[in-house]
């Protein structure tokens, strides 16, 4: 089967299964976020009883996160590509490349298992909020400690892991999206590439930024 056919079988399958895909990877990821963010310790005021419930809180938050960062990200993933392939001259529905996008999430999905094995090359680390309170926190310590843990090799890891499978991600759809739309090997790389690298670049963009603080 040739991946015209695959697209083509996947066009025509129920909407749920991508949208599973896409929630599965969105719980996945969050699982794996609060299991990386669990190495992080904070030590709070004592006038604030917040750490008998920060566990709860982070994992909460974290799955949550996941879940809503995964599906706002198929939408305007996808949705960025339709639109500049329809601009290429392509045709099709948007409902067509979100399907599409939802198996293609399996990859990322799979990215976020694999990235796991780096959890334990990530360094404990402990952050003092005891100062919270103060009129004029110094907040240097705290830059400090998470420049310190984003160059780990554990963090490298886990971030590059990610990174390798939204680029296979990006290879995949390529394809996909030059057998959905009808155009051509280069108006699709243009079409799914733009998206992909905001996609890919923003995370690192970000630790970029905390590093140069």
């Amino acid at each position: 089967m040739n991946i015209e056919e695959r697209v083509n079988k996947i066009v025509e399958s129920e909407f749920r299964i991508p949208l599973i895909i896409v929630l599965a990877t969105g719980v996945i990821s969050g699982v794996v976020s609060w299991i990386v963010s669990s190495k992080i310790h904070y030590i709070w005021p004592e006038n604030m009883p917040v750490e008998q419930y920060w566990g709860v809180i982070m994992a909460g938050s974290t799955l949550i996160s996941g879940i809503i960062v995964a599906v706002v990200t198929w939408v305007f993933l996808f949705g960025a590509i339709h639109i500049i392939a329809r601009a290429f001259g392509g045709f099709g529905e948007v409902q067509r490349v979100l399907k599409v996008g939802g198996y293609i999430f399996l990859i990322l999905l799979v990215g976020n298992i694999v990235s796991a094995i780096a959890v334990p090359f990530i360094p404990e680390m402990k952050i003092d909020l005891s100062y919270i309170n103060e009129e004029t926190p110094d907040i240097s310590e705290i830059l400090d400690q998470t420049k310190e843990y984003q160059t780990s090799t554990g963090y490298i890891l886990y971030e590059s892991i990610i990174t390798i499978f939204k680029a296979v991600a990006m290879i995949f759809t390529i394809l996909a999206a030059e057998a959905l739309y009808k155009i051509s090997r280069m108006k699709a790389i243009i079409a799914c590439g733009i998206p992909y690298l905001v996609y890919i670049l923003i995370p690192i963009f970000t630790m970029l930024l905390t590093l140069s603080l």
